[in-house]
């Protein structure tokens, strides 16, 4: 594996190692948000607002939750637990939108990084089989590639209230 690859097997193992009820389909959303960042979630910076602070409701904000957690290519999935004790929704919501016009990814490097997995599957512990990712990545191909919501078991266990945001954007602003 060259350095690129290298990093994108690393961040799907260590998500499988902190998520370890990932589905393929919580892979591919990780694939697609380190390749795409949020562009595919932001049409209108005002309704994005209203998500937001329709969403807080359920967070539980603490300052002792982790602010984020890294994804590669220098995009960040920012905790809203922490986040919003750290930052308004307003600022939240302005790390978002600003950071969905930073795309680093292409339709060619998101196959290659759906590949690389596919490959190297043996080398990462999850509770899927590499039959269970071929299958899920045959239904993925048939839709084109889209962007996917996390897997209800993922969703039901882990409660993912996030933002993904560009690295520099949010740093700069802290």
């Amino acid at each position: 594996m060259n350095e690129k690859e290298t990093e994108v097997f690393q961040i799907v193992k260590k998500h499988l190692e902190m998520y370890p009820l990932m589905q393929p389909q919580d892979v591919m959303k990780l694939l697609y948000q380190r390749n795409y960042g949020p562009e595919h979630a932001v049409e209108d910076p005002q309704q994005s607002l209203q998500m937001l602070e329709a969403e807080v409701k359920d967070v539980a904000v603490s300052a002792d939750a982790p602010l984020f957690t890294p994804i590669g290519n220098a995009f960040v999935r920012l905790n809203l637990d922490r986040a919003l004790h750290d930052y308004t929704a307003e600022q939240v919501n302005d790390m978002f939108i600003r950071s969905a016009g930073v795309i680093h990814g292409s339709l060619s490097q998101f196959l290659a990084d759906i590949k690389l997995i596919q490959r190297n599957f043996d080398g990462l512990k999850a509770d899927f089989t590499l039959a269970d990712y071929e299958e899920y990545l045959s239904w993925y191909r048939s839709q084109a590639y889209p962007a996917v919501h996390h897997s209800p078991i993922y969703r039901q266990n882990y409660a993912p209230h996030y933002r993904v945001v560009f690295n520099h954007i949010w740093n700069a602003l802290d």
